[in-house]
């Protein structure tokens, strides 16, 4: 920008830097499809709240649930968790640590299916 000073009449430029918001990066884990303890588990608050803090990155539970063999209708999705974060390696992080959740809540059912079987 280019500013006159009334004093001086000396014509100065100012930088002003035009600062533009951080970029953001995005990716999403689908958990529609994940046994009902598990979509639970990581969907609660405080396991949000762990893995927020853990990579930095926003955690937003979106779409709706859709039993097993049932298609959304058309303009919607199905249960998706959109993981938004300032660069790569955080969505990483935050995938990582879902992914993590997951497979822990899928052994504990596997666990528990297994000692209450036949």
């Amino acid at each position: 920008a280019v500013v006159s000073t009334q004093s001086t009449g000396e014509t100065e430029m100012l930088q002003n830097p035009v600062v533009s918001p951080p970029a953001k990066v995005e990716d999403e884990v689908e958990i529609n499809d994940l046994p009902q303890q598990a979509r639970y588990r990581i969907t609660s608050k405080d396991a949000i709240a762990a893995v927020q803090e853990y990579s930095e990155c926003a955690l937003t539970v979106r779409g709706t649930y859709y039993p097993p063999n049932r298609n959304p209708p058309e303009g919607e999705r199905k249960l998706y968790i959109c993981i938004e974060g300032p660069r790569d390696r955080a969505i990483t992080l935050a995938k990582m640590e879902l992914k993590r959740m997951i497979k822990e809540e899928l052994n504990k059912a596997q666990m528990f299916s297994f000692r209450s079987g036949p």
